[in-house]
């Protein structure tokens, strides 16, 4: 059972995530073959007890660029799933200096209903 749990948290990574984690941990990544990295690291990885892991993968998985909370000012509760999901956020900090976009978000949607 944990050896799966370990595996799934181990599969939420990227090869640069789980890299570091494994150099975090063992203080070196295993030199294979590239091909054969992926496989290597896993093994290394369920070395690692499963809170460790699970805590230094939280921790490398907060480094992504996430959403801050900040982002979302401004624009409407019921749009903010459609401009987070359709990958709007960065094109919302551009367009947000438009008067267009300025006047679509100050429509209460609620009232409209």
């Amino acid at each position: 059972m944990l050896k799966i749990l370990i595996t799934s948290v181990f599969l939420t990574f990227c090869e640069n995530e789980y890299g570091n984690v494994v150099r975090q941990y063992f203080g070196e990544v295993p030199k294979v073959a590239p091909v054969f990295y992926f496989r290597a690291c896993l093994e290394k990885f369920r070395q690692i007890p499963i809170c460790e892991a699970q805590k230094m993968a939280f921790k490398e998985l907060k480094k992504r660029g996430g959403v801050v909370s900040g982002d979302f000012e401004g624009i409407q509760e019921e749009l903010r799933s459609l401009v987070y999901f359709a990958g709007l956020m960065g094109k919302m900090g551009k367009m947000r200096k438009t008067e267009e976009l300025g006047q679509m978000l100050r429509v209460q949607y609620r009232e409209l209903l």
